[in-house]
């Protein structure tokens, strides 16, 4: 780059946007840079309560849907169980009616004798 082209661009003034000069001047570059570091920590906040909330956004839907389906198992647990207490009272009835068939049988055999 010949110098005379780099002097131009040297000579230029530096712009943020049009008719916004860059800032150059140290005293105010150190105030704008301590209100910066000053904020960050309010940034933080929110972007800590933004990512919470997003998360929180998150496991609800999970969370109703972890609730919908221990609701479900529960149902079914309620369902064998109660095929279970049918299928022993009917098991108990097929017993006992058994058992009343052979205490018949068994009479008969006696009254045989």
């Amino acid at each position: 780059m010949q110098k005379s082209l780099w002097d131009a661009l040297m000579d230029q003034s530096q712009e943020i946007d049009e008719d916004t000069p860059l800032l150059m001047d140290f005293n105010q570059l150190e105030n704008v840079i301590i209100h910066q570091l000053q904020t960050l920590p309010g940034v933080r906040s929110a972007l800590r309560d933004l990512r919470a909330q997003e998360l929180n956004d998150e496991e609800k839907p999970k969370s109703a849907f972890e609730s919908e389906m221990r609701e479900a198992v529960s149902r079914i647990r309620r369902t064998l169980e109660e095929i279970i207490s049918m299928c022993t009272e009917s098991s108990n009835d097929r017993l006992s009616k058994r058992e009343e068939m052979i205490a018949i049988f068994m009479e008969g055999l006696e009254l045989d004798d």
